[in-house]
């Protein structure tokens, strides 16, 4: 069952209004619509809204904006609402205490004219009955039907107080239903099929193709899956209906030229004109194969034909006038002005051929198609392969003009490589216009020098020379090395500790070539840093030390040396030393930092740096160094150590036997000692046991005798 409008509501906008209520706070839900039941209606009718949310507080129901006089919900899913005397058809929107929702469909206000709510059934074949459900159908005179513009010639009042039973006529057509009486006409949105009538055929493009062709067929009562089309009386291979009202067909391989026919269940129809039936043009060959505007060339080949013909050379067309059909299997071409090398392509209205070879405009501008040997030294001869090379007036490699060359024919020039010659592609020019070639012709290496011969690890030196482009590869003392390309003079080269010194060697297309003078690298320091807690754990509000060893490895004396050290958040700095060394240390919020003017190969210093313990944490210290003096190997320049703050232990005891007690402590606290006193007032001094702590398991273990029994005893570090 089809409706010609289907009630269908989206959400448009819902606004949320918040109230107090009491001590809580209780917000009113804004209405939500979903089904206008009917979606139309005349004037002063009522209408039943359903959805959710629905309250009377603040209700208000308006049809497209004209408000109803009669609006109540009688329950929280439904509002019964009467149309207002004046109201047109478009939205409904309800407000309420807590918000406001409008329809995105219409609702349809009905005064007189037809409406349709829904036909039954969708489909049947002529002079079946169709019933219509709606307003203002079962009313005298009762409404004009038409089935796809087609009008029935019998309407009679059907079973319902708004329904009519409709006859479908015998001409009848797929398409909407539409009603229609003096006050207006309603037509439904979904279509009704017809069944029963034969196609019929309006029109098809192309009017002419090849076998394998695409064509069009456009008309009506086409079936899916149930029709069949023929050119000639050929059936076609392929039938594809993506409507009643048109079709896809291929042209089948042994069609001839005749109408296109296409039959049903229901009946046949046949065009009253011909598709024209032909094969795609082919070419065997061409004759000359060069020459200058105005040459006239034969194509041999066959199905050469008048209608639509067209003939190009490399996608220009050579005008109508200069193409004579000699017969079906020969034309003959006049080449045109503006014309450049290519290959032919010859079309008609039944396909299109191309060939695979070229024809040669003479007196053009040169091209250049290979040339060989790619690279050589100067004085090399080279062979140049290419098109309208006979009248070339000037060669250049890399931009230097040599006058050595002949022309051997119009498609060959050989030549030799001029004096002073750099790396380049080859142009070539005539009177007509020139042609660079898009890769390089290759000259040997030319070295002029090192800029600078020696330099340390870390630092750049650059290889000049000339005849660069190109370049693949780059060796020093025979190790790879990477290399920036600058220019066709120039290169640029990172000293690494692994290249060693050398001669530098280079690789191009012409080959390898190497310096006769070697790079030098400048010897180098080599610092490297350490750094370690001077106890760990750390207690908390301890101080505590961190010692950082500064050793220069060599084989250069560094100088300017920079050590940055530094404890975690959790400390709070006290100073830093140097030991045994000239130099100044300075300190930050975070940081302190030493600085040593020399340093000798093999030496080293110590740098040691304090905090207050200030925080229980676990963290981590860190120690950098640097100098002006080029370090050949950096990954050694940075330490790391953990630093941990714990609360300090605290020792036990135990009875062992009389007048012995046993104290112990965890063995993860090195460095504590047990100290004792007789006495506890203030400014007394404490004496340190002298028995050596035992480890026995995770514990620190010290016995002694408790004779007195006014001894007291303490942990310290």
């Amino acid at each position: 069952m089809f409706s010609g409008k289907l009630p269908q509501v989206l959400l448009q906008s819902v606004v949320f209004i918040a109230s107090i209520a009491g001590a809580g706070r209780v917000f009113a839900q804004a209405p939500v619509v979903t089904e206008l039941d009917p979606p139309f209606g005349v004037r002063g009718a009522t209408t039943m809204i359903r959805g959710q949310n629905f309250v009377n507080s603040g209700l208000k129901v308006f049809f497209n904006g004209v408000q109803s006089a009669s609006a109540s919900s009688s329950a929280p899913s439904q509002i019964n609402a009467q149309i207002p005397a004046n109201a047109t058809t478009g939205p409904i929107r309800v407000e309420q205490a807590g918000g406001v929702f409008t329809t995105t469909n219409s609702f349809e206000v009905v005064t007189n004219q037809p409406y349709v709510r829904w036909f039954d059934p969708d489909s049947g074949s002529t002079n079946a009955n169709v019933t219509l459900d709606g307003l203002n159908l079962a009313v005298d005179p009762l409404p004009a039907v038409r089935f796809g513009g087609v009008l029935s010639l019998s309407v009679q009042p059907g079973a319902g107080q708004n329904q009519i039973v409709v006859r479908i006529p015998a001409n009848a057509l797929p398409g909407p239903i539409t009603a229609s009486n003096s006050f207006g006409v309603f037509t439904t949105s979904s279509n009704f099929t017809v069944f029963g009538s034969g196609p019929q055929i309006l029109s098809f493009d192309p009017p002419t193709g090849a076998p394998g062709a695409d064509v069009t067929v456009n008309g009506l009562n086409f079936i899916p899956g149930n029709t069949t089309v023929r050119f000639g009386g050929t059936n076609a291979p392929s039938v594809n209906v993506t409507a009643p009202t048109q079709l896809h067909v291929t042209v089948p391989a042994n069609a001839v030229t005749g109408p296109i026919t296409v039959a049903t269940p229901f009946g046949t129809n046949t065009t009253a004109t011909n598709f024209t039936f032909g094969l795609a043009p082919q070419i065997a060959g061409f004759s000359p194969t060069f020459g200058p505007v105005g040459t006239n060339v034969t194509i041999d080949g066959a199905n050469f034909v008048a209608a639509g013909l067209r003939v190009s050379l490399n996608g220009s067309n050579i005008p109508p006038a200069k193409v004579t059909i000699v017969s079906g299997t020969q034309l003959r071409v006049t080449i045109h002005t503006g014309q450049t090398n290519g290959p032919f392509t010859v079309a008609t209205v039944y396909g299109t051929n191309t060939t695979t070879t070229d024809f040669i405009v003479t007196g053009g501008a040169p091209q250049i198609a290979d040339f060989s040997p790619s690279s050589g030294p100067t004085n090399t001869t080279v062979v140049i392969n290419g098109y309208n090379l006979i009248d070339v007036t000037n060669v250049a490699f890399g931009a230097v003009r040599t006058a050595n060359f002949s022309a051997v024919s119009p498609t060959q020039i050989t030549l030799k490589v001029p004096a002073h010659a750099i790396t380049g592609p080859i142009t070539v020019q005539n009177p007509y216009g020139s042609f660079a070639t898009s890769t390089n012709y290759s000259l040997p290496v030319i070295f002029t020098g090192l800029s600078p011969a020696t330099a340390p690890v870390g630092a750049t030196f650059s290889v000049l020379g000339t005849n660069f482009t190109g370049a693949t590869a780059l060796r020093v003392n025979g190790t790879p090395t990477p290399f920036a390309f600058v220019n066709d003079r120039q290169i640029d080269v990172l000293v690494t500790t692994s290249m060693g010194s050398g001669p530098v060697s280079l690789t191009t297309p012409a080959g390898t070539f190497a310096t006769t003078n070697s790079f030098v690298i400048q010897p180098s320091a080599d610092l490297g840093i350490s750094i370690a807690p001077d106890r760990y754990p750390i207690a908390f509000n301890e101080i505590a030390g961190l010692v950082v060893t500064v050793t220069n490895l060599g084989p250069r004396t560094a100088t300017n040396v920079m050590v940055t050290a530094g404890f975690p958040f959790n400390f709070l700095q006290t100073g830093g030393t140097l030991g045994g060394m000239v130099g100044t240390v300075t300190t930050n919020e975070s940081t302190m930092n030493a600085e040593v003017p020399l340093l000798g190969a093999s030496n080293s210093f110590i740098f040691t740096l304090t905090a207050r313990a200030i925080g229980l944490a676990t963290n981590t210290a860190s120690a950098s160094v640097a100098s002006a003096t080029p370090d050949g190997l950096q990954a050694n320049n940075t330490a790391l150590t953990a630093l941990a703050v714990a609360n300090a232990p605290r020792a036990g005891i135990r009875q062992i036997e009389t007048n012995v007690a046993e104290f112990y402590w965890p063995s993860n606290w090195p460095g504590f000692r047990l100290q004792t006193v007789l006495q506890f007032p203030a400014g007394v001094s404490w004496t340190t046991l002298t028995n050596p702590a035992s480890v026995t398991g995770t514990e620190l273990r010290i016995q002694t005798g408790t004779t007195n029994p006014a001894s007291f005893f303490r942990l310290i570090r």
